[in-house]
C-alpha cells in the first residue's frame, strides 16, 4: 500500500519475496494491520516507510529476515509477538538523513523474543513512546545506536531480559 489506506486482519501471510506486508509514503493514513500471521519472508515481516496515523496490533510475526521495520514513522504497535527472525525483531530508523518525517513510534505491549541479533534496534535519530514490552532470549535485547532524549526512560518502562547496549551519555565533564 503507498500512499493510500488499508485494513489487513485475520490473515494468514507468508512466504514473500520482499516484505510479507509493506506500506507508507506521505498519505498512506489510516492503515490497520490487525490479527495476522505473518512469517517467512525473505525480508521483512513487516516493512512501514513514513507511515503516520497506523495501527499494527496483535499479529503473529516470526521466521522474517527482520520482524518489523518502521522507517521515519509515527506509526502505533501494540501487543504484537515478535519472534524467531534472522536479524532484529525490530528496527527503528529514519528513512534517510534528509527526511522531513519524524521516527518517533508508539511501541507498547509487544512481546520480542528469539532473534538472531537483536530483540529491539533503535538507529541514531529516533525515539518514541516505548513501554511495557518484554524482550528476552536475543543475543541483545535493546540497542540503542545514540542516547537519545527521548529515550531516557527505556530501562525503566519495559522488561529486557538480557543483554542491554546504551550508549553512555555524549556529555564528558573535564576539570
Amino acid at each position: 500500500v503507498e500512499n493510500a489506506s488499508a485494513n489487513v486482519e485475520s490473515n494468514k501471510i507468508s512466504g514473500n519475496m520482499k516484505a510479507n506486508v509493506a506500506f507508507g509514503g506521505a498519505r498512506s493514513e489510516n492503515t490497520t494491520v490487525i490479527s495476522n500471521t505473518i512469517t517467512d519472508s525473505q525480508f521483512e515481516g513487516i516493512f512501514i516507510i513514513e507511515g503516520g496515523d497506523t495501527r499494527v496490533k496483535k499479529n503473529k510475526i516470526e521466521g522474517n529476515l527482520d520482524g518489523i521495520v518502521m522507517l521515519s514513522s509515527t506509526v502505533e504497535v501494540t501487543d504484537n509477538h515478535v519472534r524467531k527472525n534472522a536479524r532484529y525483531g525490530v528496527l527503528i530508523a529514519k528513512s534517510g538523513e534528509f527526511t522531513e518525517h519524524k521516527c518517533h513510534p508508539i511501541f507498547t505491549g509487544n512481546s520480542v523474543e528469539t532473534n538472531g541479533i537483536a530483540g529491539i534496534f533503535i538507529k541514531a535519530g529516533c525515539s518514541g513512546t516505548i513501554t511495557g514490552n518484554l524482550s528476552a532470549d536475543n543475543p541483545v535485547q535493546v540497542a540503542l545506536e545514540k542516547r537519545e532524549p527521548g529515550l531516557k526512560n527505556i530501562m525503566n518502562t519495559n522488561k529486557f531480559d538480557g543483554e542491554v547496549q546504551i550508549p553512555r551519555s555524549d556529555v564528558c565533564n573535564i576539570f
